[in-house]
């Protein structure tokens, strides 16, 4: 909302990219044009081949430009979320690009909007389906799975410390947690790391595939998580399906040390190769 009519309470200010600015301004254009009829259409033509110099009169339309509810989730907007679910709009509801509301909120950080949705019951604790490939992943999912994978510390630490949300949690595709996807989350990797931990999250608890969160972060060259996770006890052993080991995967140098150091196999063979090969 650009500006606040007199008497109304201010919004909150929205820090939007400009990829996210231009989808709003594409939104509300659709909606201005698609309440045009055949015969608007055709009356305007009409009016600009009589008079081309003149400009049209469209004060006939709707130009409300607010936000649209799945713009309101995925900008962080929770005054108008509110708004929006006072007005009937569900808190489950599943929207053209696959997302629901949760997802949205809780891919992006937005804590706000997530306890706008707890407030018309909205349960944290439970999986929601995605049903297309987003940048949180597809398929079941939970609010925690989705803030650690885009790093959203702050989100986290509430899901976890005052929603009680269980860290082990292995509901999603996959049976993917927390944990697994947490140390892969770059700048919010160590701090992710470290809460989970501390909250109870099982080191070595693995995916259907055998990913533990120690492969996770030499997969994705994280060198603070990955000596985290090594204090906490991780199993530098462990093999996936087919016998790779965390050693197999990295191709950050300095995870080499510290991997064996605590003991990982140099010797372990996957697809016919030891990590060195």
């Amino acid at each position: 909302q650009m500006s606040v009519e007199e008497g109304a309470a201010p919004r909150p200010v929205i820090v939007v990219s400009e990829r996210q600015l231009n989808s709003v301004i594409d939104e509300a254009v659709n909606n201005v044009l698609n309440q045009l009829k055949p015969e608007d259409l055709q009356r305007l033509r009409q009016e600009h081949a009589d008079n081309p110099h003149q400009p049209l009169d469209l004060s006939f339309l709707d130009w409300d430009c607010s936000l649209s509810y799945h713009q309101a989730c995925e900008l962080g907007d929770a005054s108008r979320v509110r708004d929006l679910l006072r007005e009937g709009a569900d808190p489950r509801e599943v929207f053209s690009d696959g997302e629901v509301p949760l997802s949205l909120a809780s891919c992006r950080g937005h804590m706000q909007v997530v306890k706008a949705l707890q407030e018309v019951g909205v349960d944290v604790h439970e999986p929601f389906v995605v049903e297309r490939a987003t940048s949180c992943g597809r398929g079941a999912l939970t609010a925690l799975l989705c803030a650690c994978r885009a790093g959203h510390v702050a989100l986290a630490a509430y899901l976890v410390r005052e929603c009680g949300v269980d860290v082990n949690d292995a509901r999603s595709k996959a049976s993917c947690t927390a944990l697994i996807v947490a140390v892969g989350a770059g700048k919010s990797a160590l701090p992710l790391t470290q809460l989970l931990l501390g909250a109870g999250a099982k080191v070595d608890q693995y995916a259907d595939d055998g990913v533990t969160p120690l492969i996770s972060a030499a997969i994705a060259s994280s060198l603070e998580a990955t000596e985290a996770l090594i204090g906490a006890g991780a199993d530098v052993t462990h093999r996936m399906d087919g016998g790779a080991t965390a050693l197999h995967f990295v191709s950050d140098p300095r995870l080499v040390k510290p991997l064996v150091a605590a003991g990982a196999d140099l010797a372990a063979r996957y697809a016919g190769r030891t990590p060195y090969e």
